[in-house]
């Protein structure tokens, strides 16, 4: 039930969108009538689904509808991948090894993804390598071996994967041990 005690153009222009919603008004000014008993008990759209703008009821349409994905075709055909990615290159599943420039190892517990390079040519001015493939710079890292296989077959890309690298274990030793006096390693300055 909705009590307006304003006049008309408190609703401006959304006055005939009330009307034309069927939104039933009672008078509080006066005692009430049957008219008013007869409105009252009659049933009423909600307040929210009559004040709404358009906008809102299409982000709600749009909520509802949802996309099921129930096999691996039907993502490819909503990817918006080019095709000649999928069936020419092989991609490559790999644990990518330590950087060599620098001594820590927190970065390289993921696996990759990556394109074959093609086209590949030497620039005459600066000698350069350069290449025209949009996708041989491509990386994408995935945190297990088993997502980037899954990644591979939604997609249908053609993969292999290449053995990951041992990683060595590196014994923890505190900087009191240098000084110690069973250390085998410590000089004598004589």
């Amino acid at each position: 039930m909705f009590f307006v005690r304003t006049p008309w153009n408190f609703f401006g222009t959304n006055l005939q969108r009330l009307i034309q919603n069927r939104l039933q008004l009672c008078s509080t000014d006066s005692k009430p009538t049957s008219c008013d008993a007869q409105k009252a008990s009659a049933k009423s759209e909600p307040i929210q689904k009559v004040l709404d703008t358009s906008e809102s009821i299409h982000k709600r349409q749009l909520q509802k509808c949802r996309i099921v994905l129930t096999e691996p075709d039907d993502y490819v055909l909503i990817s918006g991948n080019p095709a000649k990615i999928a069936c020419e290159r092989p991609a490559r599943i790999y644990q990518p090894r330590k950087n060599a420039m620098q001594s820590g190892t927190r970065h390289i517990g993921h696996w990759e993804l990556d394109f074959e390079t093609k086209a590949r040519w030497e620039n005459p001015l600066m000698g350069w390598c350069s290449s025209g493939d949009p996708v041989s710079n491509l990386r994408l890292r995935f945190s297990t071996k088993e997502e980037a296989m899954n990644f591979c077959k939604k997609n249908r890309l053609k993969f292999w994967i290449q053995d990951s690298h041992t990683k060595k274990k590196f014994k923890v030793k505190s900087y009191g041990i240098n000084f110690h006096y069973k250390n085998r390693t410590r000089l004598s300055t004589k």
